[in-house]
């Protein structure tokens, strides 16, 4: 299969040297299956390559594998000046590797890292029934507390009061210098994060003491933040200006409406299966949702329109039960927020939309939000739509309610007018 990507005998030669020689071919195998270009997958090769020799010289065995010490060695033996190129050619071939069980992580032998966030994790799934996506930011938080625990030396068994207030000034004061963080909702996250795991911590006798009441909390108030949203003009506007000539405009078309027709959260666009849309019925079932019970929604004309035309004549041909596929290899589904969150802005500045700060897909969920209520539609009818599992969430809507706001706003006096 490396005859795929390149054609010189003496360049092929010299691909297959190395520790990870009898590799190659099924690696570049991997390539073409993902959708890598000719150009995309010689750039991975090399690298692939250039990795094998050095491991070879580092005295690693035959067949592999190697591990995390010895790709950042080879990182840092890269020129400096080479070195932001070549990132994501070794971020690659590190995936590919992983993949092929030819790749060993670098985790630091530390027993409370490996065993104790494994156990907290099935905590948060089966005790809390939490969201894939809520258990990793807590065990974000949980990571932290422990790696800084490892860093200052204090044994977590030990650990007191003091200790968890001296991380959290610690955390909170590298955000507030811009170091690491830049969201103002660093600081409620990470308490909140760490609350959960101390108490974790008590109710398996790790600790003794109620250390989740150290825990500052930042006050705030519910309800009090508007909702940002885009007026229905701009949302129709934002819809019309994709061009669904080709694959990615009949994506990004058909994600527009099921997040602005449908209120659909970014996570469940990514996860929504074949197999979840009945086509002949007209409605999407949504299993697995963020409040864990299952959704029934309506497919109206133009959304399943634009859903058929993407599926039969966009969507690439991959193993994949996931609509919604990548259009840049590697060929698959979307695997962070990230994807559908910058479509939505690059969609925004291709239609000169100028849309609120930190503009996203929550914003075109907003939106419809705002517009149902400020046609008259019942809040309890909202929420259904919304997927959300108290009407009090959907609550905040009520703020840009213009036409009841007026009813019940004061009468501007007449004497403050002179």
């Amino acid at each position: 299969m490396l005859e795929f990507y390149f054609k010189d005998p003496a360049c092929l030669r010299r691909l297959r040297c190395g520790v990870l020689a009898e590799h190659m071919d099924e690696l570049a195998c991997d390539l073409r299956e993902r959708g890598y270009s000719r150009g995309a997958g010689r750039h991975a090769l090399r690298y692939v390559s250039a990795l094998s020799r050095f491991a070879e010289r580092d005295s690693v065995p035959k067949g592999g594998p190697v591990d995390g010490h010895l790709v950042r060695r080879f990182r840092c033996q890269i020129p400096s000046a080479s070195r932001p190129h070549v990132s994501a050619a070794v971020n690659l071939t590190v995936k590919l590797l992983r993949a092929r069980g030819l790749f060993v992580s670098a985790r630091a032998p530390i027993d409370e890292f490996g065993g104790l966030l494994d156990r907290y994790e099935r905590y948060l799934l089966d005790v809390r029934g939490l969201a894939m996506s809520s258990i990793d930011k807590f065990l974000r938080g949980a990571r932290r507390l422990l790696t800084w625990c490892r860093d200052h030396k204090r044994p977590l068994r030990r650990i007191r009061g003091r200790d968890i207030l001296d991380f959290v000034m610690d955390l909170t004061e590298k955000q507030s210098k811009g170091a690491q963080h830049h969201t103002g909702s660093f600081g409620n996250e990470l308490c909140s994060q760490v609350r959960v795991f101390l108490r974790y911590l008590q109710g398996e006798g790790i600790v003794t003491a109620e250390l989740d009441r150290v825990v500052p909390k930042v006050p705030r108030w519910r309800l009090a933040p508007l909702p940002r949203f885009l007026p229905w003009q701009q949302v129709r506007k934002l819809i019309a200006s994709v061009d669904t000539g080709h694959s990615v405009g009949l994506r990004d078309k058909s994600i527009l409406l099921l997040i602005a027709g449908l209120g659909l959260r970014n996570t469940e666009v990514r996860n929504l299966k074949l197999a979840d849309i009945f086509w002949r019925s007209g409605e999407i079932r949504l299993a697995k949702t963020k409040t864990r019970r299952e959704r029934v929604l309506p497919l109206p004309g133009m959304v399943g329109k634009s859903l058929a035309d993407y599926v039969l004549r966009g969507r690439p041909a991959v193993d994949s039960s996931c609509v919604f596929i990548r259009s840049c290899a590697p060929l698959g589904p979307f695997m962070s927020p990230n994807g559908i969150g910058n479509m939505v802005r690059r969609r925004l500045s291709d239609a000169s939309i100028n849309a609120p700060s930190r503009p996203g897909s929550h914003l075109l969920r907003h939106s419809l939000a705002t517009k149902m209520v400020n046609s008259g539609v019942p809040i309890k009818e909202i929420a259904d739509l919304l997927g959300h599992a108290s009407i009090n969430t959907t609550a905040i809507y009520a703020k840009v309610d213009r036409k009841r706001l007026a009813k019940v706003a004061l009468p501007f006096p007449r004497e403050a007018a002179k």
